[in-house]
């Protein structure tokens, strides 16, 4: 997903400093947070009303950062993808109507909102995502069979490579349901994915911890000694002991 337009911002000597988001940014904003080097402008009464990790973090001593053309305002360096931050305004801002909605939506967006819903202390937004995220990744077969054959379901849409993201949203949230169904896509990936880890669309890498790693490389093993063993059940059938016309059985099997 592209970046919003934004407006460098540089230092009278030159040197870049964080550059504003057109989209979210307030002049009359009390804290600036900086995410990837892009700065958003908002009110901090807004932020520690809508979660109160924000409101202890604006309490914490921030390490110096650029403040030419804040107006004094605080600045907050943030650890996370700047395009999760802008998603977790989007929520504060505007509030949680796309969230709540039925449209379906990418995996990625949904994936952001289980992330910064989680470390941001906002179990609504958080167990909202995880709703379209368990439509897919279901512990259902017959439901699991037809998301996947059409790769969604009426809430989001999952790429196989996004599997990966999903066992690491399993693993983040405690959701263990997912990793039944998550697991076994990543099986199907490529060695090079499961070891490397799969590219996202904003250039990051996702990866498997070893453990889950290890994990796909020994179900590969068994699955496909299962897929052996179901093929010469078909073409090489048994009947039981008791069966009283095994010839005409193991025809007709």
């Amino acid at each position: 997903m592209k970046r919003p337009r934004t407006d460098d911002v540089r230092g009278r000597d030159g040197h870049f400093v964080p550059t504003k988001d057109r989209n979210i940014w307030f002049d009359g904003g009390t804290v600036v947070l900086v995410a990837d080097n892009i700065a958003f402008r908002l009110h901090k009464g807004l932020l520690s009303e809508f979660s109160a990790y924000f409101g202890r973090l604006f309490d914490e001593p921030q390490p110096a950062a650029p403040t030419e053309g804040f107006d004094g305002a605080q600045v907050v360096r943030l650890t996370d993808k700047a395009e999760d931050i802008a998603r977790l305004l989007r929520l504060a801002i505007h509030g949680s109507k796309r969230l709540q909605a039925s449209e379906r939506v990418d995996f990625p967006l949904v994936a952001s909102w289980i992330r910064m819903g989680h470390k941001y202390e906002r179990q609504d937004i958080c167990a909202k995502a995880m709703e379209r995220l368990v439509s897919f990744f279901s512990d259902n077969l017959k439901e699991w069979l037809v998301a996947h054959a059409s790769y969604g379901t009426p809430l989001i849409s999952v790429m196989p490579e996004e599997a990966v993201g999903a066992v690491n949203l399993a693993r983040l949230t405690g959701t263990l349901t997912i990793l039944p169904s998550a697991l076994y896509m990543c099986c199907q990936l490529s060695s090079k994915d499961l070891l490397r880890g799969v590219t996202l669309s904003d250039g990051t890498i996702e990866k498997l911890n070893e453990g889950d790693v290890e994990r796909c490389f020994d179900a590969r093993e068994e699955v496909m000694r299962q897929n052996i063993n179901s093929m010469l059940r078909l073409w090489q059938p048994d009947t039981a002991r008791a069966c009283s016309t095994p010839t005409f059985c193991k025809h007709a099997l």
